[in-house]
């Protein structure tokens, strides 16, 4: 007498929590870094899932909510120098 092969076994696939702070942990004006574009920005705005990001010399992108994390303080420092850079251009190009 033959047996039927056993049933094949379903495996759930199970999501590991987000290593990022949910969206409520972020908020505009924060710095972060899009790990997707490899650039610390400032959050813009928000919509939905996507966030808007802005650099200091007005670059301006949206990137998916997965790809956002807080900045550390080197980016953080990052985004200061570009600001002050920036800003040294404009008065420069003022002055000419």
């Amino acid at each position: 007498m033959r047996h039927a092969p056993p049933a094949p076994q379903r495996y759930q696939i199970r999501r590991l929590p987000a290593a990022s702070p949910s969206l409520d942990d972020l908020v505009v004006g924060m710095a972060v870094y899009d790990s997707h574009l490899e650039l610390p920005g400032v959050i813009d705005a928000f919509y939905g899932a996507v966030v808007k990001l802005i650099r200091p010399a007005g670059f301006t992108w949206e990137s998916r909510r997965v790809s956002i994390r807080p900045a550390t303080e080197y980016e953080r420092n990052q985004l200061k120098a570009l600001a002050k850079h920036h800003r040294s251009q404009l008065i420069r190009d003022e002055s000419e």
